[in-house]
């Protein structure tokens, strides 16, 4: 191998290895691995998704304030407003995760979202029928008029509308947390091997 050869290798592994310490140190996360690889929509997304991702954890506590003011009668409508809230913030997670699946070509992403998607396009669905209320209300023919005992309420830690019900405890929220840690921990894995392929290969 030419003498220039050998020097432009060990050059490409230098950086590759410089890159990878600089990861395996800390303070790099999906975000920045989809950075370096130049997806910027699918950086956008990332971040995003956590921004939600924390709203929702905000949301839960003033779940869990508005049940004790159902409870208490003293506001028997916030819980619904705060629940609409926390539909939105799952739904958008799912959606901006699956943009980055799509976007990204990640081939480790596919299992997860498949392992969560009853459950995310469940919440997006229910997301779906909340921002249509009022045609329920309406009893517009796509919405039958709703029974007077099922137009919305609250059965312990569960919401249901129109026969149907979504779970709103912090278990639901530890299971939003769980898919987005997996989906992260997967971006870091398969974009660190795409990094170092890419230092490697580079003229």
């Amino acid at each position: 191998m030419p003498r220039r050869q050998i020097i432009d290798l060990l050059e490409r592994r230098v950086r590759a290895l410089g890159m990878l310490q600089r990861i395996n140190r800390g303070g790099v996360d999906a975000s920045i691995i989809l950075h370096w690889l130049g997806q910027t929509p699918c950086v956008i997304a990332m971040k995003s998704a956590h921004e939600y991702l924390q709203a929702a954890r905000i949301q839960i506590d003033r779940i869990e304030s508005a049940v004790r003011a159902w409870e208490d009668l003293t506001n028997r409508s916030r819980v619904f407003h705060e629940i609409h809230y926390y539909f939105i913030c799952w739904a958008t997670v799912w959606k901006l995760l699956e943009l980055i699946k799509k976007r990204s070509g990640f081939t480790s992403l596919k299992p997860i979202m498949q392992k969560y998607r009853v459950e995310g396009e469940y919440y997006v669905f229910g997301r779906g029928q909340l921002e249509h209320y009022d045609e329920w209300l309406d009893g517009r023919p796509k919405y039958p008029s709703l029974a007077a005992w099922d137009a919305g309420n609250l059965h312990g830690s569960r919401y249901s509308l129109a026969g149907r019900q979504w779970d709103v405890s912090r278990a639901s929220l530890e299971r939003l947390e769980r898919l987005v840690h997996e989906f992260a921990d997967a971006v870091m894995i398969e974009g660190r091997h795409k990094l170092m392929t890419r230092e490697m290969n580079k003229a």
